[in-house]
């Protein structure tokens, strides 16, 4: 759907006190406290003034707080390539509850998809190319029907542990290769006996390549890859985005905060930098936010995310923003910009974080402390 324009920048109001789920937290400040000099003494309290612009055509209010950056030098920073022909696009189902973390092996995933399962809390569909995987990854867990959908999108096959009803109906019925440990192929996982059970399920590189030649998986796979710009232009006008923070359970909340002098978005997860098991940082040169209509479907919380049709999107790319839409037919999702041309990416990972009406949402910008980015 289109979106509509920004309203007028107008003053922040004070901060709330603790929201409830779902509810948005209604601002931010910077308070700079300057020493002066031996001859003058005492503190010198300044207060920078933020403000904010409701972005229309969502869900839940989605609030623009403008707010610093500041980048140290830091040495180049080596991230996964972007998908392209000549991938083979391997699909691995990811837990993220609270007491499985920290996750491993995400630092190399070409695209990682976020949403929640139930309950408010979120998995991971994270995709890598089988020409570049990391020695460990999972914790491994079940999948649901719209992480099926977007593996089925990439022609990725998908490792995983057991499903709803409706996602292994759906597997069934698709081409699509699934090697589930729960079925036949638990020789392709293993169990870290130092972590407790369930979220201590993993694979690694040698066994998704042995999965490849003992099955005979494809290793050829026809994809659309994403658009890489070719000209600066095409990002869109400068909006300084620093950061984008998903507000719903703390626990699950999920922000992003530009990095000027590494050109990467830095990960956050429940208010702390992401870090995977091996202690490498998450980073990501591109990142969507796709609102997407979700409805309950049982007594156990699981969802239906309606993926077919259309709905707004924000991106960050590169350090700017650009508002637009996602639209899927015939099982392939498409990104435009307002304007209804193709959203431009840039090589590297991708996220894409997966947002319903529960959810409150920031846009960060121009530097801060970690105060939002600790989502309480």
């Amino acid at each position: 759907m289109p979106l509509k324009e920004p309203r007028p920048v107008r003053p922040l109001p004070p901060k709330p006190s603790q929201p409830r789920r779902g509810q948005t937290k209604g601002g931010a400040f910077l308070i700079t406290v300057g020493v002066a000099a031996a001859l003058i003494g005492g503190l010198l309290l300044v207060f920078l003034g933020t403000s904010f612009a409701v972005l229309s055509d969502r869900p839940k209010p989605i609030v623009l707080l403008t707010i610093g950056t500041a980048a140290a030098p830091e040495p180049p920073l080596e991230l996964p390539a972007a998908l392209r022909p000549g991938d083979v696009p391997v699909a691995v189902m990811v837990e993220n509850h609270i007491d499985s973390r920290p996750a491993a092996g995400l630092q190399r995933a070409r695209v990682v998809y976020e949403a929640p399962a139930e309950g408010g809390i979120t998995r991971y569909l994270a995709i890598f190319s089988l020409q570049d995987l990391p020695a460990r990854i999972g914790p491994v867990r079940s999948v649901r029907p719209y992480f099926a959908a977007w593996a089925m999108q990439w022609g990725a096959a998908l490792f995983h542990s057991g499903g709803s009803p409706a996602a292994l109906a759906q597997l069934r019925a698709s081409p699509l290769p699934n090697i589930d440990e729960i079925s036949s192929y638990g020789r392709y996982f293993w169990r870290d006996n130092d972590r407790a059970r369930p979220h201590n399920l993993y694979t690694s590189d040698r066994l998704i390549r042995q999965a490849f030649d003992n099955l005979g998986l494809p290793q050829q796979v026809s994809f659309t890859p994403l658009p890489l710009e070719t000209n600066a232009a095409s990002r869109g006008e400068a909006a300084d985005a620093g950061a984008l923070v998903v507000a719903d359970d703390v626990d699950y909340c999920a922000g992003y905060r530009w990095n000027t002098a590494l050109r990467a978005y830095e990960r956050f997860l429940g208010g702390v930098v992401q870090q995977t098991q091996d202690g490498a940082q998450l980073y990501t040169r591109n990142v969507l936010l796709m609102v997407v209509k979700a409805n309950v479907l049982d007594r156990e919380g699981r969802l239906k995310l309606e993926l077919d049709g259309e709905g707004p999107l924000t991106a960050l790319v590169d350090g700017r923003t650009v508002e637009g839409t996602w639209r899927r037919r015939g099982g392939t999702t498409s990104y435009l910009a307002a304007d209804g041309s193709s959203l431009q990416f840039v090589d590297g990972p991708l996220w894409v974080t997966v947002v319903t009406d529960a959810d409150a949402v920031w846009l960060l910008s121009e530097g801060t402390d970690d105060t939002m980015l600790r989502c309480r």
